[in-house]
């Protein structure tokens, strides 16, 4: 830099005013590394995903730059705008989405690819990030295989975004002919705008967490500080001169911004996600800030070098294809965290590069179609269209086997949790620890697999499941209310068959993945919303509604075939399932008979270590599917003990309605699909079980004495 004379009292240095901005590509490496590290399972970058936080910031601050320099043309810069993004994302978007549905067909089984069409849907017409915020709050959907598109949610959310902020831009740039003016207006209105995604952002992280992580009114506060960081930056840049004594804090700044960063993205700390975003975005705008007076200070000098600032020109690409990578070679090999780090590091780049130089780049800098601003945006719509709704989808829905299958362990397959928390099951092989089958049952027909992960119907209290409760059938019998994670929801179609039937006042409760006991809670992000729903529960609704019964629906969260981590609140130390839940049933029980006259537990009907519902998906026979049962669980025993104690408690037992041949678990019983996954039941199989179900519960004194 050169530095000049100037009557202030201390030298100045002119501002980097370069439209090049090396050390910004090496920043979006940093970012897209983080993201890498995390989807590898490396416990070192528990945070990792911090990445897209550093990501966001840096749009906003990068786009507003060029829209405010643009928007003096009007609604010409608009068209001109998404013109440009579309030939910038599309094409290699839409190239990923088909590669990786070609892939899964085939590597994955029907069943496998069936929730992937939807997937490659939202993705290719940029709503995925509401798309799985919904599937979230489904804890069916998390017992399936990983999104080989999730992190396709990224770029919706930011296409949203900017769906909304450049008409702005330009509407502030037409109305205020002033520069400055209309800086001032804008910036204005982003800090007003920012302060609602905060509020918006507050708010879901109370009830949702999944939408307070995909929504996009929760994640414009970030590209929002971007866009006011540029704004300040191009006001800044037109006195031309700072201060030299603010290089030297700058200098400093890039260096706790980027220790900053490197902690909350590490296990340093137990940050939630939205504390980590929080902090990822203000050390973001530091990093951004001090980079304005020092671009090639302590940090902004490596990050300028060639390497890193290659990785930060491929790293959107190298993002697209990291994810499904990953996926890929965890389907046929066991790979710890840090070497699956560098193999995915390795392809996704290697991927990347050859499409920025293939595809990108020349589609990017085409004379022909900068020109033709409005058939690029016709074509650009077009195909995300075919590719979404006819091209992949087409690729997805075929019935087919797989023409490459796994050969590794279930590790392979599940690999670390991603961050839509979802884990995959590999089907056994034929036979596995099964004797051999004496008959040969065809299997369904891929139509029928696909129709029995059906979850939900219409006539539930399922949109209430965060609130007080539901009263689902008003009768003049007495009052019953059945609680219960997502194994309950399977059973609502059959509850309002037995509360006509019975003539009862019937109450539901339920909320995915969250124990019915009173003070135990699932280890992980479900911990929290189930603990401030369960408090309704039993500080409101139990002592509202003064149930004669209490009848309970739960998972087997202490099934060694399928088994999850819980604690008591306040010892999170303690997190083995048997002990965590027989300890709490005692005082579980007392709490619920303090307001309630009965209580009927059902015990939790066998899990299984692998999905028969894939299974049967790559199966000739049902008798290839079957499972092996556990022996009786602790938890069973122990509501069993209380039972023996406490006439007023009772336990229905339902293993042998939907594992007839026990130890062995049928997947198909009278042609009916059991389980939707490795544990959950089909709505018709509940339904056919119905009368065995109504006679237990009646022999448990469910609808009262």
């Amino acid at each position: 830099m050169t530095a000049v004379a100037t009557p202030m009292r201390e030298s100045t240095t002119r501002v980097h005013t370069t439209h090049y901005r090396p050390e910004l590509d090496g920043l979006r490496a940093v970012a897209a590394l983080l993201v890498i590290a995390f989807h590898a399972g490396m416990a070192s970058a528990v945070g990792g995903y911090i990445g897209v936080d550093i990501f966001f910031v840096l749009s906003g601050f990068l786009i507003t730059g060029l829209l405010v320099n643009s928007a003096a043309s009007g609604p010409r810069a608009l068209v001109t705008f998404y013109a440009r993004r579309m030939r910038r994302l599309l094409p290699a978007a839409l190239v990923v989405l088909l590669a990786t549905a070609a892939a899964w067909n085939a590597v994955a089984t029907s069943v496998e690819r069936e929730p992937v069409i939807g997937d490659v849907r939202s993705a290719a017409l940029y709503f995925s990030n509401w798309h799985f915020a919904a599937q979230a709050t489904d804890y069916f959907a998390s017992t399936d295989a990983p999104s080989p598109v999730i992190h396709f949610w990224s770029l919706s959310a930011e296409e949203q975004f900017y769906f909304v902020w450049p008409a702005l831009v330009v509407v502030f740039a037409i109305c205020r002919r002033d520069p400055r003016r209309s800086r001032r207006g804008l910036a204005t209105l982003a800090v007003l705008l920012g302060a609602a995604s905060l509020v918006s952002l507050a708010l879901a992280t109370r009830h949702s967490s999944e939408r307070a992580y995909f929504g996009t009114d929760a994640r414009a506060y970030q590209l929002l500080a971007g866009a006011l960081l540029a704004l300040w930056a191009l006001g800044r840049r037109e006195g031309a001169h700072v201060r030299r004594s603010h290089l030297t804090g700058a200098r400093l700044m890039q260096v706790c911004a980027l220790a900053g960063l490197i902690v909350v993205a590490s296990s340093a700390f137990d940050l939630s996600p939205t504390m980590r975003g929080l902090l990822a975005a203000a050390f973001t705008v530091a990093l951004l800030w001090a980079f304005e007076f020092a671009p090639r200070g302590l940090v902004g000098q490596p990050l300028s070098w060639s390497i890193p600032a290659y990785l930060g020109r491929v790293s959107y690409g190298t993002y697209l294809w990291h994810w499904p990578v990953i996926l890929l070679v965890r389907r046929f090999v066991v790979i710890s965290p840090h070497y699956m780090f560098g193999v995915a590091a390795v392809i996704s780049v290697s991927l990347a590069s050859m499409s920025y130089r293939i595809l990108e780049q020349p589609i990017r800098l085409s004379p022909a179609l900068a020109v033709h601003t409005r058939i690029v945006i016709a074509c650009g719509l077009a195909a995300s269209i075919a590719v979404g709704l006819v091209l992949a989808p087409r690729l997805l829905s075929s019935p087919r086997h797989p023409v490459v299958t796994p050969v590794s362990t279930d590790q392979a397959r599940g690999g670390t949790a991603a961050a839509s928390d979802k884990h995959g099951s590999k089907p056994p092989p034929t036979g596995r620890a099964m004797p051999p089958p004496k008959t040969h049952t065809p299997v369904p027909s891929a139509a029928a697999l696909h129709e029995a992960a059906k979850a939900h119907t219409e006539r539930t209290c399922l949109e209430k499941i965060a609130r007080l409760g539901c009263l689902a059938h008003k009768g003049a019998g007495p009052r019953v209310l059945f609680v219960g994670d997502s194994h309950l929801e399977t059973f609502f179609p059959v509850l309002d068959d037995l509360a006509a039937k019975h003539d009862l006042n019937l109450y539901t409760w339920m909320y995915y993945v969250c124990p019915w006991q009173k003070d135990v809670l699932p280890d992980g992000t479900n911990a929290e919303p189930c603990k401030k729903n369960k408090a309704k529960l039993y500080n409101e609704m139990l002592r509202t509604v003064r149930p004669d019964v209490v009848v309970t629906v739960n998972r087997a969260y202490d099934d060694p075939q399928y088994s999850r981590k819980v604690f008591v609140d306040g010892h999170p130390d303690e997190t083995d399932a048997s002990k965590v839940l027989s300890a709490s049933m005692p005082a579980s029980a007392v709490a619920v008979l303090a307001y309630a006259k009965r209580l009927v537990v059902v015990e939790p009907w066998p899990s299984l270590s692998f999905n028969p519902r894939e299974c049967l998906s790559g199966a000739r026979y049902d008798e290839e599917c079957r499972g092996r049962a556990s022996r009786r669980l602790a938890s069973e025993k122990a509501i069993a003990a209380v039972a023996a104690q406490d006439s007023r408690v009772a336990t229905v037992d339902l293993d042998d309605a939907v594992c007839p041949q026990l130890p062995l678990c049928d997947p198909v019983i009278g042609g009916v699909i059991v389980r939707i996954d490795n544990d959950h039941l089909t709505i018709a199989f509940a339904k056919a079980i119905e009368p065995a179900f109504d006679k237990r519960l009646i022999a448990a004194g469910a609808y009262g004495p």
